[in-house]
């Protein structure tokens, strides 16, 4: 019995049977979309625009030849990284193709889609690799965003963490600053001394706060002595502290 999957088709070398261990998948493309078909009729759908030319299935690799489009495609990564999720890719495998995509889309200016596309390398992807991409082209909103991300992973360093605070700095986000550094009830997933010091530098009275938030004693005595020249109040501060506290500091 046969049965009619599609009734509007698709240009000549623009389908391909792709076959694995794990599924099989017949696939055809049109302007619009790649679109997948199985024995129980249609599956996943990619929208991917552009005039396609040839379609063809390569050891792991579903290949697109096709016309650029004017237009940016909003969902392209999908269809390689789907595929390569079914054929059992290791990690670092995928980890490449983001990182191979997020410099195409870098490349064209696409610098909000690079970030996106960089950010699923972080712990694998060596940070450096994205940091100087961003300085170089000045792009700091995006290496804010790629930086705070490293932090929210937990493999952010002090130079990270420097990197970070100064770029809020630089585009004058005291707000996000301060949520940074002084929100309540979450875990801590940066440096407090890194922080302190460069609060210091800006010549900020939150180097104070923070100091003395984090229990930071050494660091908010040397603030008051030394740059505020506030002698009482770093008597003060040392009055209330315990004996084994104040004989540490």
């Amino acid at each position: 019995m046969r049965t009619i999957l599609d009734s509007v088709g698709c240009s000549p070398h623009c389908s391909v049977l792709m076959d694995s261990v794990k599924d099989s998948h017949f696939m055809i493309c049109r302007n619009d979309a790649i679109y997948c078909y199985t024995t129980d009729g249609l599956g996943p759908c990619y929208a991917i625009d552009g005039e396609k030319i040839m379609l063809q299935w390569f050891r792991s690799y579903l290949v697109i030849v096709a016309k650029e489009s004017k237009q940016k495609s909003q969902n392209s990564t999908t269809p390689p990284i789907g595929i390569a999720k079914n054929h059992q890719y290791d990690t670092d495998g995928l980890i490449d193709i983001f990182r191979q995509y997020g410099d195409h889309l870098y490349s064209k200016g696409d610098h909000n889609g690079a970030i996106e596309q960089y950010i699923k390398t972080i712990g694998s992807l060596e940070p450096s690799y994205v940091i100087r991409k961003f300085l170089a082209s000045h792009q700091i909103d995006n290496l804010t965003t790629y930086l705070q991300a490293l932090h929210k992973e937990g493999v952010a360093t002090a130079d990270h963490t420097t990197l970070l605070l100064n770029c809020y700095t630089k585009l004058n986000q005291v707000d996000k600053l301060k949520e940074f550094i002084m929100t309540e009830n979450r875990e801590l997933d940066f440096d407090v001394e890194v922080a302190v010091n460069v609060y210091r530098q800006s010549s900020s009275e939150d180097d104070l706060l923070l100091a003395k938030k984090h229990n930071l004693h050494s660091w908010y005595l040397k603030i008051q002595l030394e740059d505020n020249h506030q002698f009482n109040a770093a008597l003060d501060y040392l009055s209330k502290l315990t004996f084994t506290e104040a004989m540490i500091t």
